[in-house]
């Protein structure tokens, strides 16, 4: 989220509210507003976590932004620079439309707000921007710039209309002069281009080099990820790909079924197989039937 705040007045109050009813109750959180001495704060929800900033100056404005993904948590922005991240972070949310509302939080006085005190806003907003991705901290500070970078016109130290240099970067087929002015991050002959899975950079999605994300190959052990899709292994703990055990409760590895099979210990009945090796053996000897460890026979008489 994006906007430029001037406060007229100091202490807290709510500059963003999250409610699933139109009172600001339901299920409810506050994303961004004041604590009681007057700080910037941005939280997250389950589990609860926050970045505190700075008491903003009153009759002042003042650009503020927040920016998440599971991989760098959450991000607070003060005028563009930075002013704490909560690291990797999960961020829950519910199945249902959520309703935002600004500067207040309505009935919704009881809802999450961790350190932030809840309450009308005093003061004035502007150009208030949901985005459905996280943006780069070069993008963050392009939106604190001279509004050259949204009046439609190719200026400044523009390489196309209102992208590339100081701005937000271009998208594919514009103008750039270095790879930096493009969104993924390929700048060919003045051109952005699509970024592929092989170009030894990290864009498109992934969440490392050429791997990762929703359109590349999973990732090797030690990569980063976000979440079990983007390894090999299908195991991401911490924000990094981990080796795949015969004990981690995942299918992985050369397994046939969750922890057992190939190289890991024999599978029960009823467990997945590929041969009767993957099977337990003994007095109820089992066979690899159909894809499933199933009994052959039983000792007892």
């Amino acid at each position: 989220m994006s906007l430029w705040v001037q406060r007229t007045s100091t202490g807290g109050g709510t500059l963003v509210h999250y409610s699933t009813q139109t009172d600001g109750k339901g299920w409810c959180t506050v994303p961004i507003g004041f604590s009681s001495a007057g700080n910037i704060i941005a939280t997250a929800w389950v589990p609860d976590n926050q970045v505190t900033g700075p008491v903003l100056s009153i009759n002042t404005w003042t650009h503020i932004a927040t920016t998440y993904s599971q991989m760098n948590g959450l991000t607070l922005y003060v005028n563009g620079v930075s002013v704490g991240s909560t690291g990797a972070q999960n961020n829950t949310a519910p199945s249902t439309i959520v309703i935002l509302t600004l500067g207040n939080s309505l009935n919704g006085d009881g809802c999450n707000s961790q350190s932030i005190t809840t309450g009308p806003f005093s003061g004035y907003l502007d150009e208030f921007r949901v985005y459905s991705r996280e943006l780069s901290a070069r993008g963050v500070s392009a939106l604190t710039k001279d509004k050259t970078c949204f009046d439609g016109l190719m200026n400044g130290d523009e390489t196309d209309i209102d992208c590339g240099g100081s701005c937000l970067t271009c998208d594919v087929g514009k103008n750039c002069s270095l790879a930096k002015d493009c969104n993924n991050g390929e700048c060919i002959n003045g051109i952005c281009i699509s970024a592929t899975c092989n170009d030894t950079m990290k864009n498109n999605g992934e969440t490392d080099v050429d791997c990762g994300g929703l359109n590349c190959s999973p990732c090797g052990t030690g990569k980063v990820c976000s979440d079990a899709s983007d390894c090999i292994s299908k195991s991401c703990a911490f924000g990094t790909c981990k080796s795949p055990t015969c004990s981690d409760g995942i299918m992985n590895g050369d397994e046939t079924d969750i922890d057992c099979g190939g190289s890991c210990p024999v599978c029960g009945v009823y467990q997945m197989c590929k041969v009767d090796l993957d099977c337990i053996t003994g007095c109820n000897n089992t066979a690899c039937i159909n894809g499933y460890c199933q009994r052959k026979y039983s000792c007892i008489k």
